[in-house]
């Protein structure tokens, strides 16, 4: 239930905060119905001045980046939505790269090859905004984000700004600690490459997923973590005969199992109907639970 000093908190900031704004077309899937609040923030004090309103009104806060790896209810988002594409800039600093967190990650793969900074091929092919590696540890076989990252500049639930170091944030296999903190910007090592051979890798890297993966098509990325070290979700699920299965809209892509696609204008439920089906059929044919990467907001 959204209170009247909800509506009051926000209507201070009335030039930064809109009401009922659509969600679904700002994601990869294209799913997921309205956010009772939603605002851009085009720099960290903004971050801070939302966030604190909502402390004060009793509002969730959720961020969104580039909309991948994320799924949405098809009833909406009752709290306040940040969107962060508008805090952007990549600059040398102090030996260290500077990355916004509303800058684009396939944007920063391609500006580093390009500066000569080695170790941003490893996120090739990974869509989304640099601010959303955090949670998730972005990266896969050719390594991650704890491998490059040096600090992060966080905003606090309370709307205070703050540092933390990469040992901070205990990574692991598609996750990090990071709780209700909000990324604004990232700080990387510098190592320094040939560009022209950093680019090569990068395309190379690119191509080899653009063979494997259903980029072109509407999903969220991988649904599921891998279960163990050398057992892959993809050829779990692929074995139990699930690709090109579907509920509704949403089908296991015939590319890659791992991926669940917005074939036909799927709800979430469709989709979550789903993830539950090739769950539930994994677990039962071999042996292995599924940990779902896939974020669901409602």
């Amino acid at each position: 239930m959204i209170s009247e000093l909800n509506v009051r908190l926000f209507d201070e900031v009335t030039n930064l905060v809109a009401i009922d704004e659509p969600l679904g077309r700002l994601t990869t899937y294209e799913i997921g119905g309205p956010a009772r609040f939603f605002a851009e923030p085009k720099n960290v004090e903004e971050v801070c001045l939302l966030v604190e309103k909502a402390r004060r009104a009793e509002l969730p806060v959720f961020i969104l980046g580039g909309g991948s790896n994320l799924l949405i209810s098809d009833s909406g988002i009752k709290g306040l939505v940040l969107r962060m594409n508008r805090l952007r800039g990549i600059y040398i600093e102090n030996g260290k790269l500077h990355v916004g967190a509303g800058d684009s990650l396939p944007g920063l793969v391609k500006r580093a090859s390009s500066m000569g900074i080695s170790g941003f091929s490893r996120f090739a092919g990974i869509p989304g905004l640099v601010g959303g590696m955090i949670r998730t540890n972005s990266g896969g076989r050719h390594g991650t984000l704890a491998d490059v990252l040096h600090s992060v500049v966080l905003v606090t639930r309370d709307g205070e700004e703050t540092v933390r170091h990469v040992e901070e944030f205990d990574f692991g296999h598609r996750c990090s600690n990071l709780s209700e903190e909000i990324a604004v910007k990232l700080i990387f090592k510098v190592e320094w490459g040939n560009s022209a051979d950093l680019d090569a890798e990068r395309l190379e890297i690119m191509k080899q997923k653009t063979k494997s993966q259903p980029l072109s098509d509407r999903n969220a990325g991988c649904c599921f973590r891998n279960p163990a070290e050398g057992i892959h979700a993809s050829k779990l699920i692929d074995e139990c005969g699930l690709k090109g299965f579907g509920v509704g809209g949403a089908v296991v892509s015939d590319e890659h199992a791992n991926f669940i696609c917005n074939e036909d204008n799927a709800t979430s439920d469709d989709v979550r109907r789903l993830l539950e089906i090739v769950k539930d059929t994994v677990l039962s044919e071999t042996g292995y639970e599924l940990k779902q990467e896939i974020i669901y907001w409602s």
